[in-house]
């Protein structure tokens, strides 16, 4: 096998020169592709240094400590968007309250009748809720409050007997 002759470049930059540039070249955030190895060197921006070959997702992150970041963009994570958040009660989480409520059998058309009784349900309990804040200018919702609301509606909680002193001031019962 005969070895590759050297290109005009190389016999005409002496070896130590040749060094040199390439000690410049890396200290100045340059890549360059060695034989014995494929790492690449970190670039220097005015903000840090920032990670690169695979240490996590962040840009433009400043490498000082475990988890202390400054002039931090953000991560290239891609966010699952659930367009109906409704379809992400499955059908064995269905079947799963059905058998605790002791059905046998299920017909297969019933799911999404389950799914529209449920959000309608929980649309009336949440929306009865936000009254119940907004009344008491506060803008933290409360287990008493929503406590205060399954029992207003007629399905009260077991349990939380205890809590009905606390709402029962203002004789709304």
């Amino acid at each position: 096998m005969a070895k590759s002759r050297p290109s005009m470049a190389q016999k005409t930059i002496p070896k130590k020169v040749a060094n040199d540039t390439r000690t410049s070249l890396r200290n100045a955030g340059k890549v360059i592709p060695n034989e014995k190895t494929r790492a690449t060197t970190a670039t220097k921006t005015g903000a840090g240094v920032s990670a690169s070959g695979g240490r996590g997702k962040s840009i433009n992150q400043t490498i000082k400590g475990i988890g202390v970041t400054r002039n931090f963009i953000g991560t290239k994570r891609m966010r699952k968007l659930t367009k109906d958040n409704i379809r992400a009660v499955t059908k064995g989480d269905i079947r799963r309250l059905a058998r605790r409520g002791g059905v046998k059998r299920i017909s297969g058309s019933i799911y999404d009748e389950i799914r529209k009784s449920m959000k309608s349900y929980l649309e009336n309990v949440l929306k009865e809720t936000c009254d119940v804040v907004e009344f008491a200018q506060r803008k933290t919702v409360s287990v008493t409050d929503v406590i205060f609301v399954l029992r207003r509606i007629g399905r009260p909680v077991y349990g939380f007997d205890h809590l009905g002193h606390l709402k029962n001031i203002r004789g709304v019962y």
